[in-house]
């Protein structure tokens, strides 16, 4: 059984085999949606630093998220879905305050994520206002 899941989902563009894409997630917890500015709540200082605990397990134990992505048919049996894509998130290295990594887990050689181009820090605050955080 897989530890995580959403039954569907509707891409807000076609997506394309021969386009490489970019995969982000975060750690939340749901809140209130505020009917009023039509976003949810932000998260309190203790869910926030649940999220964070979390994390810091998954960079200490070098936890790593596979996805499968399946097309959705007519099917019964989910197994019987169509594979779309199988997609394998690796846990980023915390960051102190200056924005340099600071924790080196111990690789295991065999998982390894591929080598990454070092880009300049970006600004994340619209996105983690629209994520809960």
């Amino acid at each position: 059984m897989a530890h995580l899941s959403k039954a569907t989902h509707k891409f807000l563009s076609p997506l394309s085999s021969d386009k490489e894409y970019r995969i982000t997630a975060w750690l939340n917890i749901k809140t209130q949606f505020n009917e009023s500015i039509n976003k949810y709540e932000q998260m309190s200082d203790a869910q926030r630093q649940a999220c964070e605990d979390v994390y810091q397990h998954m960079v200490r134990e070098g936890i790593e998220l596979s996805i499968t992505l399946s097309e959705r048919t007519a099917a019964q049996d989910v197994r019987e879905f169509p594979k779309a894509a199988f997609i394998k998130l690796f846990v980023n290295k915390p960051y102190d305050q200056n924005r340099t990594a600071s924790f080196q887990p111990t690789p295991d050689p065999g998982h390894q994520a591929p080598p990454q181009e070092q880009q300049a820090p970006r600004d994340y605050t619209q996105e983690i206002e629209d994520s809960g955080w």
